[in-house]
């Protein structure tokens, strides 16, 4: 999921890209039989990854949305049954993975959370380009996702803080 989330951001960032959510209408993402819902100003467009890897195959499913003031993304990976991970070290691979993408990121803060007792970390950080990135990662069952919102520094956050709140999951 790093790699892909790091290319599609960065082609966002970018070229700009306004999906537009004109009247910001908040719609409620649920996708079918994947167990989780979150709520967007608008339809995001899916894009899925199937790469081979040393533990088995894994899929990555990312939902992105770009409007005129930010972008929200949610992401998930399915990997293949056999393969083992440590919880925290997944969280904070995410979490590194993710940084290592943007060069001149700044982690401006941290903090471990949770959702209906499944682990999860919050951070936010200095995107290059006056960007404000704030993502939360969750381990949910077997399944990472990550939630991310990027808007310029110094927006109103309250868009921001809606996406993420608003996220629900169930062990797959």
């Amino acid at each position: 999921m790093r790699n892909l989330i790091f290319t599609l951001l960065t082609a966002f960032l970018i070229l700009g890209s306004t999906a537009a959510a004109n009247a910001q209408e908040w719609t409620k993402l649920a996708p079918n039989g994947i167990g989780f819902e979150v709520m967007m100003p608008g339809t995001p467009k899916l894009t899925t990854e199937t790469k081979d890897s040393a533990e088995g195959p894994l899929t990555t499913n990312l939902y992105i949305l770009s409007t005129e003031e930010a972008l929200f993304l949610v992401g998930y990976v399915d990997y293949s049954p056999t393969f083992k991970f440590n919880v925290r070290s997944e969280i904070n691979a995410n979490r590194d993975n993710f940084l290592k993408g943007f060069q001149g990121s700044k982690l401006l803060a941290e903090k471990e959370i949770s959702l209906t007792g499944s682990p999860g970390l919050e951070f936010t950080a200095d995107l290059p380009n006056g960007r404000l990135v704030t993502s939360r990662i969750y381990i949910v069952g077997r399944r990472p996702y990550q939630l991310i919102a990027v808007t310029t520094k110094g927006a109103d956050q309250t868009a921001t803080l809606k996406f993420l709140d608003s996220f629900k999951a169930k062990k797959a």
